[in-house]
């Protein structure tokens, strides 16, 4: 499946590998996109080494990538290391989270997405988890909220967009403020990526 990956890298256009971003949602995982069809993304998460995405999940409650939920549907696919998929609902008994509202709006003819925090604590407990797997496609709902949980070591898996369902999505954070800063990092080249990525399935 890697080498797959790699030969999609290899065969995407310039304007779409440049949508790809250094340390997205968290420090540590970039994300690659490789296919762009109106809108519809197909891309690939890669953790580095020093990812903290082990964190996620209730036990520790230190979540480095809050649970949220989507626009679209989503397909999820293993292509290094262990990855699960941590699917949550909401409950009486289960750790305390803020939760945001991600809008899309439209600023200067673009479509952007804007966030705010809404006035209420929500309680979120576990309600299933599934690990990724390299030969088969995990489906989501856009309304299932979840987060990703990857073992220590480099991690990465594919993820293939649906159409989009609704114009708002939700993240739940335990802290009531949202802090990117040094997120979402552009690379400067297609060949810096294809190098990035190269890098890591060798």
């Amino acid at each position: 499946m890697s080498r797959e990956f790699l030969k999609m890298v290899n065969d995407a256009d310039e304007k779409t590998l440049m949508m790809s971003l250094r340390d997205c949602h968290a420090n540590a995982v970039d994300s690659i996109v490789v296919k762009n069809n109106n809108g519809i993304l197909t891309r690939a998460f890669i953790a580095w080494g020093p990812h903290k995405l082990w964190m996620n999940k209730p036990e520790i409650k230190d979540y480095t990538v809050g649970i949220h939920d989507h626009k679209y549907p989503l397909s999820l696919r293993l292509l290094k290391g262990s990855v699960r998929n941590m699917v949550y609902e909401e409950t009486y008994c289960g750790d305390r989270f803020s939760e945001f509202e991600f809008k899309s709006i439209i600023t200067n003819k673009e479509l952007v997405d804007v966030y705010e925090l809404v006035r209420r604590d929500v309680h979120l407990g576990i309600k299933k988890a599934e690990d990724l797997k390299h030969d088969k496609w995990l489906h989501m709902t856009s309304n299932e909220l979840h987060t990703i949980w990857a073992s220590p070591g480099p991690a990465a898996w594919l993820v293939q967009e649906g159409m989009r369902e609704k114009r708002t999505s939700r993240l739940f954070q335990t802290e009531k403020t949202l802090d990117f800063k040094d997120l979402y990092q552009p690379f400067s080249s297609r060949e810096e990526i294809i190098q990035v990525v190269e890098s890591f399935f060798s």
